[in-house]
């Protein structure tokens, strides 16, 4: 592999880290703290504690979400966080890892012993996706697919 696959592939699986949160729970969750402090203000006790757990919950799923994101990319694996739970997969049972679009612009990574498991929103075209997917393949030591 020449320096400049290797540089490449380096930026490609640094911007895997800075994938974001999908920011329509931080939203909903401003929307209901918004109607929580409106209700409580006027006197409406119960609509504005209802409102008010609302707002704790969509804050909650934004933050610690069920979706898997990617931590980092180490020489022995790559680091995963769940919720609140954050987990290593070795480089070893990575199998395959092929780009993904159903629900954003992801990766798909194909893991010895596990299901599936998705890596979504991690590119804003599937280009990019593609470009990734083959980055984390190069990393796992997996030969390319056939076109």
């Amino acid at each position: 592999m020449d320096p400049t696959t290797a540089e490449r592939d380096a930026e490609g699986l640094a911007a895997l880290r800075r994938v974001r949160r999908t920011p329509v729970w931080a939203v909903l969750a401003a929307v209901a703290a918004a109607l929580a402090i409106a209700q409580l203000a006027r006197g409406y006790t119960g609509p504005g504690l209802v409102w008010t757990v609302a707002a704790l919950l969509y804050g909650w799923t934004w933050w610690a979400g069920p979706r898997p994101r990617l931590i980092d990319v180490t020489t022995d694996g790559l680091v995963l966080r769940r919720g609140l739970r954050t987990s290593s997969v070795p480089r070893a049972d990575v199998l395959d890892v092929q780009p993904e679009h159903d629900r954003g612009y992801g990766l798909e990574l194909t893991l010895r012993n596990a299901d599936p498991l998705r890596l979504t929103g991690t590119a804003l075209r599937f280009s990019v996706a593609a470009e990734q997917a083959a980055a984390l393949r190069r990393w796992a030591g997996l030969e390319e697919p056939d076109s």
